[in-house]
Formats: C-alpha cells, sequence, structure tokens
C-alpha cells in the first residue's frame, strides 16, 4: 500500500521540528500531522479493496459509533508536494481514517460521491529552514499536497 494523492487539500495539525543523525552531522528534520478529506472510492482501496465496502452501506456509515481506524505500516521514499515546495525520500506513517458521509451542503458541492474518507497521517521529511518557516505559517490551515511514490534508482 502507497497512500497517492494529487492536488488534494490537507489541513496542517501539527509540526515538530528536530535535528536527527550522528553527532558531529546532525540535520534539520520535521514530522508534520495533517488531515485530508478525500472520496472514499478514491482513497480507501489504497488501503484495501474492501475497506470501503466494510465502512459504508448503502448512504450511510455501517458503523457510526466506531471511533477512527488506525492503519499499520508506512510509505518510505515518497515525494511530498506542499506549500509550493517538493520533499524527496519522505517517509509517511501513523495512518487513521474516519469515515462520513457528504451532507450536500452549499460548501461540499465539489463532491458527487455520498462516501467521504478523513485521511490522518504523520510525514518525516528533511527542509532546508526557509521551507520550515513557510511551512509553520500554515499551521491549522489548509494547503496544497501531493504525494508520489518514487521509483528506487536501478544500481549498475
Amino acid at each position: 500500500m502507497a497512500l497517492e494523492l494529487e492536488k488534494s487539500t490537507a489541513v496542517l495539525k501539527h509540526i515538530n521540528a528536530r535535528k536527527e543523525g550522528p553527532e558531529e552531522d546532525k540535520e534539520l528534520a520535521v514530522d508534520i500531522k495533517i488531515e485530508i478529506e478525500e472520496m472514499a472510492v478514491d482513497v480507501l482501496p489504497q488501503f484495501d479493496p474492501a475497506l470501503r465496502g466494510f465502512l459504508f452501506d448503502k448512504d450511510m456509515v455501517r458503523f457510526p459509533a466506531m471511533d477512527e481506524i488506525k492503519w499499520l505500516g508506512e510509505n518510505t521514499n515518497m515525494e511530498i508536494e506542499l506549500c509550493g515546495f517538493t520533499f524527496l525520500g519522505a517517509r509517511i506513517s501513523k495512518f487513521s481514517t474516519r469515515p462520513h458521509i457528504n451532507e450536500r451542503g452549499a460548501d461540499r458541492e465539489e463532491f458527487t460521491d455520498v462516501h467521504l474518507a478523513t485521511i490522518t497521517c504523520s510525514i518525516s521529511f528533511k527542509p532546508r529552514g526557509a521551507e520550515i518557516a513557510t511551512i509553520a505559517e500554515l499551521l491549522g490551515e489548509a494547503t496544497e499536497i501531493s504525494i508520489r511514490a518514487r521509483q528506487k534508482e536501478l544500481e549498475v
């Protein structure tokens, strides 16, 4: 499973900046927690083909009293486009999903499918100093994000 999204809207929920690596060669690293709302038909099969059928029954959430569902595993060597920057070698982990139904209000016109999934995850990557400042300014706000799996280079 590799979560891949193009030009989705993510809300930055949390940012943790840190240094990592050997004592003499520490690098700036950041962990961000994001929340993305997508049509269930597009995102849930990326976790498991049966997940949408498990969570929804016709036009309703099958288990409305159930809390968010945590998903094990991580995606490594990912490419993240966020805040106008591209980060390579990112790791995505700590997945959870919460199913819900589109209320079809005026602010929800963009969704034609009634089944929605809110995906929360953590993304770790190594930004440069100026990039982290731009990301930090968007804390709590929505921004565009793209997530892609990168192919490993062939070794010759």
